[in-house]
Formats: structure tokens, sequence, C-alpha cells
């Protein structure tokens, strides 16, 4: 949801207490993913096998995990001096297709190594036009997924994927929870 639409949701909640996860605003704390750790390890991973032209496909431009994703890629670029521009990050969609904005990745950069995917949803689809393309992922093109999803190992050939503790983030959401009804100040 947009930003306008989860502010009219939330408000609906603003007298009861709550906790979000990957949200806050004026009304509660929210929990959230840390984006950073996985995905440097990744790119570091990429980085150390020779890898120097990246490409990156996220969420939602508004959306705080994409967002969070794109500062780190940024900043990996910027930290090893690796080349970038205005087209080395897409915005997609996490749960739509988003084969424009591969397309124009792949078009803007003919000569990607690795495509930085914000989750494993899109790397399916950066496999698909990928192979249309002519590219044999695992061979002369890398692909870096994210959330580890269960379809990441079934994908020829499997996906690597940042993993992220869905479970955990919950768990985490409810203790805070429990510390907002207890009247605990959370960060």
């Amino acid at each position: 949801a947009d930003d306008e639409h989860k502010k009219i949701f939330a408000s609906q909640y603003a007298n009861i207490p709550h906790v979000y996860i990957a949200y806050s605003d004026d009304t509660a704390k929210g929990v959230f993913l840390n984006n950073a750790s996985g995905l440097l390890d990744g790119l570091h991973t990429l980085y150390n096998a020779g890898v120097r032209k990246f490409g990156m496909i996220t969420g939602q431009k508004d959306n705080v995990d994409a967002i969070a994703r794109r500062e780190t890629f940024l900043n990996f670029l910027d930290s090893n001096n690796l080349p970038h521009d205005e087209n080395s990050v897409f915005y997609g969609d996490f749960f739509w297709p988003c084969e424009e904005q591969i397309n124009d990745l792949f078009d803007a950069h003919p000569d990607v190594e690795a495509v930085i995917c914000g989750n494993d949803i899109i790397a399916g689809r950066v496999y698909k036009i990928a192979e249309e393309r002519g590219r044999k992922v695992g061979v002369d093109l890398s692909v870096l997924g994210f959330d580890d999803s269960f379809n990441a190992a079934t994908m020829n050939p499997p996906l690597s994927s940042v993993r992220t503790d869905c479970v955990e983030l919950g768990a985490e959401a409810f203790r805070s929870l429990m510390r907002v009804i207890r009247g605990d100040r959370i960060e």
C-alpha cells in the first residue's frame, strides 16, 4: 500500500496499543528487518568472485525495505569505487511482474554481471528475461534474491538469496507490543 492508504488504515488503531511490522508513524513504533547485513554479505561474495558491474531491481520507491536495500546497495558501490548511474537501480513491485523495469536495466547495462533483486519474486522474473535475452544465470550473469523463499531452492540454478527470518520478526513485534501494553517505552 502507498503511504496514504497506510495512514488511513493505521488511523483506525490510533487508540489501541499497537506495533507495526516494517512501518511506523506518529501513533506507534515498528519493527524492521535488518536489510543491510545479509545484503552486504551477498554483495561482498559477488565482489570477491570478480563481479564489478552491478544493477538492482527493487520494490516500490516509497517502501521502507526497498529504500534500505537501495541505500545499502549504493553505499556498497560507492565504498568499492564501482561505477553506477541513475540507471543502476530500477523500481518495480515486490508482488507484481516488473518485466519493464528488468528490460530497462538490461537495455541500460547490457554488460551487467550481477542483478541484485529486492525479493525472490523479482529474481524469478530476472531469470526468465535473462534467458529470453540469451544470458545464462550462473554462467554469465549472477542473480541475488532477498527473502530466501521456498521457490529459491527450486529455481534453475538454485537462487542465492538473503535469508529473512519472518518468524523472528513477528516474535519481536509481539514482544514489543507486550512492552507497549505494559507502558514501557520502545525504540
